[in-house]
């Protein structure tokens, strides 16, 4: 009887054990990360780690999963230099987007960016032109000429809460 209870006991642990590697392995996104506080849901299916290649047609929400407490979400907009660079004009100027997205970090304000801290949501919308319009108008002029619409990853959104972050690299595309 006490050999019985020994062995169940045992058992007991390694599961128990199995369970708590298990979490951490998928909290940590296989332990390639430091483990993240949260992640992001879209399309049904769960984001814990930075990724690229997102495409955005007009607009997305994304719903974010706390695991601990719930925390402020924040969001930011940052501009991707592209392999092949684009270039646009403001009143007849011609930028570069690579050097624009050196010099103009955050792109933020060129989106309209809604964040809800009761449902846990981050909603961004904008189209290339419309992004690029309120990026000209910011500067004082109007869209006046763009290159063929690149569809590739321009920016990137930061989703932060509880001192974790995780990148997605997006492209916008008409809705």
């Amino acid at each position: 009887m006490k050999k019985l209870i020994k062995t169940i006991l045992t058992l007991s642990l390694i599961l128990i054990i199995a369970v708590v590697a298990a979490v951490v392995y998928s909290t940590t996104n296989g332990f390639k990360d430091e483990a993240k506080t949260f992640s992001i849901e879209r399309d049904g299916k769960y984001i814990l780690s930075d990724q690229s290649n997102i495409k955005i047609y007009g607009e997305e929400t994304f719903k974010i999963k706390h695991y601990g407490d719930d925390e402020r979400i924040s969001a930011k907009i940052t501009p991707i230099a592209i392999e092949n660079d684009y270039s646009f004009s403001v009143s007849h100027i011609e930028y570069s987007w690579n050097e624009i997205a050196e010099t103009k970090p955050n792109w933020t304000k060129y989106f309209t960016v809604e964040l809800d801290q009761t449902a846990n949501t981050v909603r961004i919308a904008g189209t290339q032109s419309s992004v690029l319009t309120a990026y000209a108008a910011y500067e004082g002029g109007e869209l006046t000429a763009m290159d063929t619409m690149v569809y590739s990853n321009m920016y990137r959104l930061d989703i932060t809460t509880g001192g974790s972050t995780i990148g997605l690299q997006f492209c916008v595309l008409s809705a």
